[in-house]
């Protein structure tokens, strides 16, 4: 009996170590990894960058998976990988996007006086973490107010990622200038001759939410300042008049 006993404290004092391995590999492989292709397995995630991520699912071996390959990614703290790096799915760091907006405010009586659409590169900034990009923008816009006006503007600026989880909200700021195009007003006979930009500036935040087919929806909300002159032309005189556009702006898009 004793001897028995003495056996049974044995084996359970051998699989005592086993038993803490298969519970210290299971706290271990606790990351989820899906493939394009659709395959999925569990991991763990060692680290992740730009180009990709590493991963084991042992001690001694570490591989390496490209974001290209990867359709879903989530470490144990509930971190989806693919969104926290939606902008650096490639090795490319330029990236194109398109938007179109409607703009408020003026002396307009309409509650949109104002129709934007740009078209922009950004060009990320950080090696390491994709939180800084520089951007650039072309853009069309129509400004209803004491005279309708037109403009084409270039502007430059800076764009700042504030978090990446499964959102991300950012901050920008650009600044640039302008050319005008035309405007279809007259008063009191005076016809408009010639119309020209002039300096422009935004502020404002946006929320970039990644998606499958595309780097992201982008979403944003800002404050545009946009100078032009109109020069009026009759019989007896020739007048130029100021005008300043301030427009608070939201905008809808893609970034690809």
């Amino acid at each position: 009996m004793s001897k028995k006993i003495k056996l049974q404290t044995i084996l359970v004092i051998l699989l005592i170590p086993f038993a803490f391995l298969k519970g210290q590999n299971e706290h271990t492989y606790q990351d989820v990894i899906q493939l394009k292709s659709g395959y999925a397995f569990k991991c763990s995630i060692i680290h992740v960058d730009e180009n990709g991520l590493f991963y084991n699912t042992s001690k001694k071996d570490s591989i390496f998976l490209s974001h290209d390959l990867i359709k879903f990614a989530k470490q144990a703290n509930e971190i989806d990988i693919p969104r926290q790096h939606y902008i650096s799915q490639s090795k490319n760091k330029w990236i194109g996007s398109l938007q179109v907006g409607l703009g408020s405010g003026g002396p307009s009586e309409a509650i949109f006086s104002a129709f934007f659409l740009d078209a922009g590169l950004k060009y990320q900034l950080s090696e390491r973490y994709n939180r800084h990009y520089f951007r650039t923008n072309v853009g069309l816009q129509n400004f209803n107010g004491f005279y309708n006006v037109q403009t084409l503007s270039w502007t430059g600026g800076y764009q700042f990622v504030i978090t990446s989880k499964r959102v991300a909200p950012y901050i920008f700021g650009d600044i640039g200038t302008s050319i005008g195009l035309k405007s279809d007003e007259q008063q009191n006979q005076n016809n408009v001759q010639k119309v020209s930009g002039g300096n422009t500036w935004t502020l404002g935040l946006g929320l970039l939410i990644p998606q499958e087919h595309f780097r992201a929806v982008d979403f944003s909300l800002g404050y545009v300042f946009q100078k032009a002159n109109l020069k009026f032309e009759n019989t007896w005189q020739t007048n130029t008049v100021d005008q300043e556009f301030k427009r608070i702006v939201m905008k809808i898009g893609v970034n690809f």
